[in-house]
């Protein structure tokens, strides 16, 4: 019976450390994620669902994608509601800042805050998204639910999205 506890526990941490230490971002396989690659974002408990995406870093040539790298986000496909499927954060009268697409166009008398989000390691075996303003503090980006339905939005040290990659 200790055997058995001793392997799992073994097993548990072969699964966690790569995600905890490599730098790379993983998608759910264990395989790099890479800019010219498509994927699938889930919610991490989720076998369904998820919202295909393309990551584009900025400043950076890397094949991979690494922790904590500047990237732009974009929906894989153009959406009819935004001049374009790049992801933007906008700051207006709703309670948080929330990510929504297009430009400054799209959204008129909002401001939009410039800058880039990143991936960061989240609970040793998933991740989370980040917005990093020039100011450099980094919010997390989570769900918030009104009377539209889902947003998606930044939080301020607490409430965090946690996410897996899987390959589009």
């Amino acid at each position: 019976m200790k055997r058995a506890a001793v392997l799992l526990s073994l097993i548990s941490l072969s699964l966690v450390l790569p995600v905890a230490f490599s730098g790379k971002v993983l998608n759910k396989q264990g395989k790099p994620i890479s800019p010219v690659g498509r994927y699938h974002i889930k919610p991490y408990l989720s076998v369904f669902g998820g919202i295909t995406l393309s990551f584009t870093p900025t400043g950076v040539a890397s094949p991979v994608i690494l922790t904590g790298t500047p990237l732009n986000i974009a929906f894989l496909s153009k959406r009819p509601c935004g001049s374009s499927s790049n992801w933007v954060v906008i700051a207006d009268d709703f309670p948080q800042k929330w990510v929504g697409i297009g430009g400054p166009a799209d959204h008129p008398g909002k401001q939009i805050i410039p800058r880039t989000f990143n991936i960061q390691v989240f609970d040793f075996s998933g991740y989370k998204l980040v917005f990093c303003p020039q100011s450099g503090l980094c919010s997390n980006v989570d769900v918030a639910r009104d009377e539209n339905g889902n947003r998606l939005v930044l939080r301020n040290g607490y409430g965090a999205l946690k996410l897996l990659f899987a390959d589009a």
